[in-house]
């Protein structure tokens, strides 16, 4: 698969299904992963989370059926601790992470869509979790979790719109200590 298809994948107003997801966990419980070669990647930017927390706005406002713009159309590779799990609604999952040490301000959260390429990563982020299958939800739910584990995503940037404030800045609305920017999709997930 091409770098530009899958950026068509994921426009704004993307939308995924939690039952293919679901019923995608439910089949590889009991077996080996598979592995599943969707892309290759040219050119990966490491990131820090500090740096990803201290970007500026995207500059432009954005809907939701805006095409990827500028830096969303490039790849990034952040390392970080888990610090928040959560399940949206449409069955996507939410990884926040902080920086590894803790001392640097700023939480960017990767986004895991609820697809069944997914189902190799889906599966590494609920085995931190006391999570049993099947699994719904009618609402956004964090899930508990035990240790913090160091993680590498490698994934696209993405302004998140249903985020951002007024004034275009790299804040969220009602949380200010998470960026507006985040990495969605994540591609590749590594336990440290």
């Amino acid at each position: 698969m091409e770098v530009e298809s899958l950026a068509k994948m994921f426009p704004r107003n993307y939308k995924s299904s939690f039952s293919q997801a679901d019923s995608c966990l439910k089949k590889i419980v009991d077996r080996p992963a598979t592995y599943f070669v969707l892309i290759v990647i040219v050119a990966v930017l490491a990131a820090a989370n500090i740096e990803v927390f201290s970007w500026p706005g995207i500059g432009e406002p954005l809907k939701w059926q805006s095409e990827r713009t500028g830096i969303e159309n490039k790849w990034f590779a952040l390392t970080g601790r888990v610090v928040e799990l959560k399940v949206e609604e449409d069955g996507d999952l939410h990884i926040a992470l902080h920086d590894v040490t803790g001392d640097k301000p700023g939480v960017v959260v990767c986004e895991v869509p609820a697809k069944p390429q997914w189902c190799e990563i889906r599966t590494t982020v609920f085995s931190w979790t006391p999570t049993r299958f099947p699994f719904h939800t009618g609402t956004a739910k964090k899930l508990t979790f035990g240790q913090s584990p160091i993680i590498t995503v490698i994934g696209k940037a993405y302004w998140d719109v249903g985020h951002a404030p007024k004034d275009q800045g790299n804040r969220r609305k009602y949380m200010p200590d998470y960026a507006v920017w985040e990495i969605h999709p994540v591609m590749k997930l590594t336990v440290q």
